[in-house]
């Protein structure tokens, strides 16, 4: 009996994004990138990005794995939104085909409105279309422990997001969905990620590719 290897990759990779939580619901990234690099992917963002308190490798190195991509890490802990559209000119002009974006944590516990934040965040997608690198945007994940205090905050921070995504029709990660409570992927202080939460994080980001 022949087997259908079409078949039995399109289920291999279905029950992959299933067990991670984190479905493809947009079919993936596409579209012109000019005269960017393919294969290069830049992630920005702040301390969830760049590694700063998390346990192991950041998400983008482990990202870079899952999609055969190089991967450039622009995350700097303690930024916000506001400072991130710098961050993403700065990224830009490595040329990269795809820029993954994630900011609002910061913005939650320093009291930023959702709006303000989510209105940086078309900026950094704007700057994205113009450049003709493809933004993928996530929300950022739940806040628990000592942390949980601006976890209101953060969620209204992230269905901000989720609408702006909307707006501008690009490609959402709902990091705040996929890690659910946060058990096993939050360390000791609620907000930064442990081991597994790395991994999840790049596994979110790697599904839209």
């Amino acid at each position: 009996m022949k087997l259908n290897l079409k078949l039995i990759a399109t289920s291999i990779i279905a029950s992959f994004l299933f067990i991670t939580g984190c479905e493809s619901d947009d079919g993936g990234v596409s579209g012109d990138i000019g005269d960017n690099n393919p294969n290069l992917v830049a992630c920005v963002g702040d301390s969830l990005t760049e590694g700063y308190a998390c346990d192991g490798a950041p998400y983008p190195s482990r990202l870079a794995g899952m999609i055969s991509k190089n991967v450039a890490n622009y995350g700097v802990g303690g930024k916000k939104s506001g400072e991130g559209i710098s961050l993403v000119k700065s990224a830009l002009s490595a040329k990269p085909a795809y820029v993954c974006i994630m900011f609002g944590s910061n913005d939650a516990i320093f009291g930023y409105d959702a709006n303000e934040v989510a209105e940086n965040v078309r900026t950094m997608i704007r700057l994205c279309k113009e450049n003709n690198s493809i933004p993928i945007v996530a929300t950022i994940p739940i806040m628990v422990g000592e942390h949980e205090i601006f976890n209101s905050a953060g969620e209204r921070i992230s269905n901000a997001i989720i609408q702006v995504v909307k707006e501008e029709g690009v490609t959402l990660v709902n990091v705040r969905s996929a890690f659910g409570n946060g058990e096993g992927l939050l360390n000791t202080d609620g907000l930064h990620l442990t081991e597994a939460g790395g991994d999840k994080l790049a596994q979110c980001f790697a599904s839209k590719f």
